[in-house]
Formats: structure tokens, sequence, C-alpha cells
């Protein structure tokens, strides 16, 4: 379908200020707007600027690059740095206008190919590489071409006293649009902080840390130097402190690092790079950047500072995706890690257990079977077939590649060990980057798999046995770095699993069982499972007050299975494996009913039984409907990382009623009448879905029902959405 002049007009306005905005690592179109106004301070710096976006963009559309990317300026922000360049070295005139032209044409290409290598071969940032090959070209061009050099820019009004101590760090962020001046500063400091309250507050480190190099150590130094002093370390200190690392201390640490680094780079280089005529640029920047993610791939643990997953656009951003998907749980890796047994056993030697715990091998777990009555065995437990645990089936905790397999070592009599062979018969899994999980003291004979054989979680691979230091049948479970057997061990955890001590019985969403713990895996009702399929599809229908919203399950395009609201255009995204219902998070308008949802299934295990409760923990921001309170959060995002999470711990049980799932949950929290602060209850139907879901707060209910269903029971005041 051909689109209209205006249409393409739009989509192209749009483009140019993503480019812009892609500069400061953001996609918005206010902070694009801000930086274009910044760079028409000086016209001709800011039409050579929209010039070059313009041209990228086209180029890239010529191209058939993937129309996203070029949408995001994710091909026109490099053009644009080029083109700004262009405008500030050389006076405006025809052989300017076709100088930006060249300069951005190239500059596609060569983000392109850096996509190409960098990007898509080693996983690095292009961060801006292109821009700087791109104007170091078009500068030497100029030079040959005899090109008239522009007239130095300078601010407007004197600045002096404490006020240019301020406009020396405004000047700095405002050189990385070719625009030294304290004013267009101003407005760059602006779109950052609508950008990002964390990005801006990095910014500052870095500027500050800058003005105390200039000033103890630079008092002499030329405008010049001191000003892409500021700039490199600013970027550096954002890049790192929020944009490729979970924002937190030691992220802050790695950005002040970082950003030292980068200004020992400009004061290096700046006289090399001088000497060729060329300017320093961002070129410390990407060198540092670029220098500390390569560094960091060096690591056994990808903890303190954490690496963010993938780029979601705000440092807030990535520490609420974290925070939701990751410390929501506790989890140490992103891979979940199941039982490795069927049916519930218990731990008889846990992390740095008086036996073979200890040293290198301090964290793992060794389990067995126990009876009703405790023991783990028949009579005396004097033949190794008493132990029940004995040739009970070992599956895979997760989708595996199996990596090495020791098989042909017999299993040792009770109170016999074979201390040759620690592990005896084993099998060692990779799991994922870096993961990789050892099942020891196998049953000889019984090992169904081999070296290179993939595997699916839950499939059996072997039978309990005794082999090898085991004085009695039971299973070794370890996490490990490599694939050699016995290698020193990772801490162990395991994932979306019910324990019990005593009588009571929690799912956990991450939990590091201790010697005693029984612990099994979900034990999944196909029945409860299909509720969650929201009726294969079909719209849901609640109503909100006097709005009802139609609710459809689909799958986004990068593969989320996702929830969303026809009227609200909000998005609940979810996971359900095949024991276990999880919400990770809900974008869009807070007014909708998916927000309500979020409060309520935060996490469901597909199996209904009496006494089994499970805990999670929801953003404060979800439940304060407070608009001050909105204000303060947005505020207070520069320093929410060095916060405490701020969650909201909740216990949520389930039961069948009739036809009804309904899941309930109340804060651990309770106000001063002795209620939970929060409680929270969900319906659903096997055929119809999700046909209530209810809120209350305090003596505040909200509540949602499709317009059928009849509420359970009076409730105090609704709040009306």
């Amino acid at each position: 379908m051909a689109v209209s002049l205006p249409g393409q007009a739009r989509a192209l306005g749009e483009e140019v200020l993503r480019s812009y905005a892609q500069v400061l690592f953001s996609r918005s179109l206010l902070v694009g707007a801000l930086l274009v106004a910044a760079t028409l301070l000086v016209p001709s710096v800011g039409l050579a600027g929209l010039l070059a976006a313009a041209t990228a963009s086209l180029v890239a559309r010529l191209l058939h690059y993937a129309p996203a990317e070029v949408g995001e300026g994710l091909y026109g922000y490099n053009a644009v740095l080029v083109g700004l360049g262009v405008g500030a070295a050389f006076s405006f005139g025809p052989r300017q206008v076709a100088l930006v032209v060249l300069g951005a044409l190239v500059t596609v290409v060569l983000t392109a190919a850096a996509k190409a290598t960098l990007g898509a071969r080693w996983k690095l940032p292009l961060l801006t590489l292109p821009f700087l090959a791109g104007l170091w070209l078009v500068l030497a061009a100029g030079g040959v071409l005899g090109l008239p050099r522009a007239e130095l820019v300078l601010d407007p009004v004197a600045l002096t006293g404490p006020i240019d101590i301020v406009a020396r760090g405004l000047r700095g962020l405002g050189v990385l649009f070719f625009v030294p001046r304290a004013d267009a500063g101003l407005l760059v400091a602006l779109a950052l902080l609508i950008w990002s309250r964390h990005g801006a507050l990095l910014a500052g480190l870095g500027l500050a840390l800058a003005g105390v190099i200039s000033l103890l150590w630079l008092p002499a130094a030329g405008a010049s130097l001191q000003q892409a002093l500021a700039l490199n370390m600013a970027l550096t200190a954002i890049a790192l402190g929020g944009m490729w690392f979970v924002p937190g201390p030691t992220a802050t640490g790695m950005a002040t690092l970082g950003a030292a680094v980068a200004g020992l780079l400009t004061l290096g280089l700046a006289p090399v790079l001088g000497f060729m005529d060329l300017p320093v640029a961002v070129v410390p920047f990407n060198l540092a950047t670029l220098g500390v993610l390569l560094a960091t791939r060096l690591r056994l643990e990808d903890r303190a500072p954490k690496a963010v997953d993938f780029l979601l656009g705000t440092p807030e951003q990535h520490l609420h995706y974290h925070r939701t998907r990751t410390a929501r749980f506790g989890a140490r890796y992103a891979v979940r890690l199941h039982a490795p047994f069927l049916g519930a056993w218990v731990v008889t030697q846990g992390e740095h257990g008086e036996h073979t715990h200890q040293g290198a091998w301090w964290s793992a777990a060794d389990f067995e079977v126990q009876d009703a009555t405790g023991s783990r065995h028949r009579g005396t437990g004097a033949r190794k077939t008493d132990w029940h645990c004995y040739h009970l089936p070992v599956t895979a905790p997760a989708d595996a590649t199996v990596v090495d397999v020791v098989d042909g070592l017999p299993d040792n009599d009770p109170g016999h060990e074979d201390l040759e062979h620690n592990w005896g018969n084993l099998i060692v899994l990779w799991v994922g980057p870096g993961l990789f999980v050892l099942l020891g003291h196998l049953s000889p004979g019984t090992l169904a798999v081999k070296p290179g054989q993939v595997v699916r979680r839950g499939e059996v691979l072997a039978r309990c046995g005794s082999s090898g230091r085991a004085p009695a049948p039971h299973l070794h479970v370890q996490l490990q770095a490599v694939g050699v057997a016995g290698a020193p061990t990772l801490p162990f955890e395991l994932h979306d699993v019910v324990t019990r001590r005593g009588e009571e019985e929690r799912l956990c969403g991450a939990v590091t069982p201790r010697e005693g713990d029984v612990v099994r895996n979900v034990e999944a009702d196909d029945a409860i499972a299909a509720r969650f399929t929201f009726a294969g599809g079909e719209p849901m229908h609640l109503r909100l007050g006097d709005r009802i919203e139609t609710l459809r399950a689909v799958v986004d395009p990068i593969g989320q299975r996702t929830l969303t609201s026809e009227e609200t255009d909000a998005t609940l995204i979810f996971t359900a494996d095949e024991r276990v219902f999880t919400v990770i998070d809900v974008l869009g308008a807070r007014s909708s009913v998916l927000h309500l949802v979020q409060l309520a299934l935060a996490r469901v295990p597909f199996e209904v039984r009496a006494g089994l409760t499970w805990t999670d923990h929801l953003d404060s921001s979800e439940v304060s409907g407070d608009p001050l309170g909105a204000v303060v959060r947005w505020l207070g995002d520069g320093v929410r990382p060095y916060l405490p999470t701020g969650g909201l711990e909740m216990v949520y049980e389930q039961r069948l009623e009739d036809d009804l799932l309904v899941v309930e949950g109340r804060s651990s929290r309770s106000d001063r009448q002795g209620r939970p602060w929060l409680s929270t209850r969900a319906a659903l139907h096997p055929r119809r879905g999700l046909v209530e879901v209810e809120v209350t707060r305090g003596e505040r209910v909200r509540s949602a029902r499709t317009p059928t269903a009849e509420p359970a029971a009076p409730r105090s005041e609704e709040i009306r959405a």
C-alpha cells in the first residue's frame, strides 16, 4: 500500500529526530528535537547536521537496510555527527553542502560495514567509530579541496567566575554536537535529563572528574583540550554506568574507572592526533568503552557489575529489567535449572558439607529419597538395593548438550568407597555460556547419553547409583564454569522447585537447598496449565469501572508471549513453560486492567495443593497509583540504583472453586489494623480464561470482571479507573 507524500515526510522527519536522539542512546523524538535546537544555535552547523541526517535516511532506504533500524536512526546518528563536523569546520557554501552529502553517504556505508563486523561477528557496539572514520575522511578532503575554514564558535556572552566553571562542563556537552557554547550544552543537558535521570547523574560524574583534572593539572591548557576531556569522560561514564552494565554501585565504579581511562587517552592522543591535524573528537570514548567491554568478557561470572542482557533504551529500563527478571527471583544464572529427578528427594549434604563439599568444591548438593518415617533405606540398609533412591531416574535439569560421560565404574556396597574416582560414573552437561552441570555417582550401564548429544529438560539420562566416593547410593549435583569433570564449583541453586521443611511447602523461584530440605519439581496439572493459554487466543473481555477492555494473547515480533489490551494499547509480557506461569512486565497505560493482572497473577504454578504457597516481590512503582508518587519516582531515578529495591513481598496460594481456579495473594506488610497492606484475587475459567481480577489496598478496591460475571462477595468502596 502506497504511503502519501505527507506520510513519507513525517516518517523522514521522525527518522531525522531519532538520528539525533541516538547520539545520546535515546529514541525519544523530544530528545531529538532539543538536540536539533542546540545545533541550530549556530545555523550553519545545525543545517549541515539536518542535511546529513536526511541524506543518511534516504541512502539507507535506497540500500534496503532494515526499515525498523532505519526508522530508529541507527544508520543516521553517525552521519549526523559527520554533517555537524563539516558545518563547524568549513564556511557555508555549495562545496560544503556537497561534502556534507558525500560524507553522510560514506558514513552510512561505514556503519553497515561496522554492523557486519563489530556487531554481528564480535557482538560489540558500534558506538561512534563510523563517525570518526567519516569525519577524518571529509576533513582531509576539505583540506585538499581548499574549503575556507569556518569562524570559531564562541559563547555570545562572556562568562566569568564560578559561572564559568559550570559553563566549561556545559561547553563539553555542546562539543559533542560541534557547538561549544554553554547555551547549547544546557539544551543537551536538558535532553539528557529527559532521556534518563541516572544517565544525567553519570554525565555529571564524568564532567566533575574532568573538571578536577583540568583545575589541578591543566589550568593552562587550551579550551579545546578541556572540552574534549569533559566530553569523552562524560560519554564513557554514561555508557559503562548505565548502558552496558546494570546501574548500581559497582557499575558506577566501572564508569569511574572507564572515565579515568578515557581521560588518560584524551591527554595521550591529543598531541598525536593534533600533529596530524586531526581532532581528538570521541576517540577516547570509543577506545575506553570497547576496551572495558572486551576486558570484562574474561570474567568467570557475570556479576558486580552485571552486564545488560540487551539494550532497552535507558539506564532506568535496564535496572527495572534486571530487578523484575533476575533479582526478583534471586537467580544467579540466566538458565533455569530444575531438580534433576522425579518426585521428592531430600538433601543429605549441602554447601560446606562435613564430608566432601569443601574447599574448591564447597557448593554442591547430595540428594536421596526418604520414606514417610524419614528413613532413607529399608531395614539396616546393608544392600545398595535397600536404599530408596537406588536406580531411580536421573533427569536433565535444563535443555543441554552432553560434553562428558564416564561409565563402567561399579556401584559400591554400602559403607565402601572408591577414592580413586571421586565422582564415579558421571555426566557433564553444558546448559549455557560458562555454566555446566555435573551429575555424579550414577549406576554403571544405565547412562543413556553420549558426548555431543542434545537433551531436553526432564529427559531421563541415567539411574542413581553409588559409584565413586559414595558410601551409600545418592545423586551428587554441582555447577561449574568449565566442562572438565570435577572442576571447582560455582554457587549451587535450583529454580522453580518446591521445597519442604517440616510441613510447609513453598514454590521457590531460585533456591540453594540446605541439608534436610525436601525438594521436588512442580507436579503440573495440564488442566490448570490450559487456563493460562487464555482460551487458545480467544479474546477476553473485562469491565474495569465504566470501560470494557478486550485482552488478546499474542506472540510479539521477537517471540515474547504477551497479553495486549486493545483499548489502552498496554502489553503484558509473560512466560508459561510446562510448570509455571510468570508475568515479566507490563508496558503502557497504567489505567489498563493488565496492571491489576500483574499484581494478582505475578507468578502461578500449575499445581493446586493444600498448603502450597509461594512469594513474589512486586515493584513499588506498580503498587502505588499516586500521581505525586510518580513525580517523586521520576526525580528519584538518578539515585534509585543505589537504593534497596523497595518491592513489596507478597504471599500467594490457590484453590479450585467448582470450575474456577482462584489465586489469592496478600502482602507480608500489614496496615495499622493488622490487615494486609495489599491483597489480590484472580479467577480463571477453563474455557473463558481470566474472568475476575481484584486488587485491594486498605479500604480501596479496584476490580475487573467479565461483563456476565457477578462479584464473589460484597466489597468496600470501589475506585473507578
